[in-house]
């Protein structure tokens, strides 16, 4: 039961990290920040370990990626 829980836990964290990941990306100012692709990440939680991708944004004003 506790193994079916945290499966869950960590589809859950994905999905709002990802809703909020599109979210910036439809808000962002695109003149300050271009998409230039996506990272996969690996995140340790409680509930065990999680990959996403997340995009990622060169600052056209200072040349740095977010």
């Amino acid at each position: 039961m506790q193994r079916l829980v945290q499966e869950a836990a960590l589809r859950l964290f994905r999905a709002a990290l990802e809703e909020i990941d599109g979210a910036f990306a439809a808000q962002r100012d695109t003149k300050k920040y271009k998409s230039v692709g996506f990272r996969e990440r690996t995140l340790i939680t409680s509930f065990g370990e999680l990959r996403l991708k997340r995009r990622l944004y060169l600052d056209t004003e200072t040349g740095d990626y977010r």
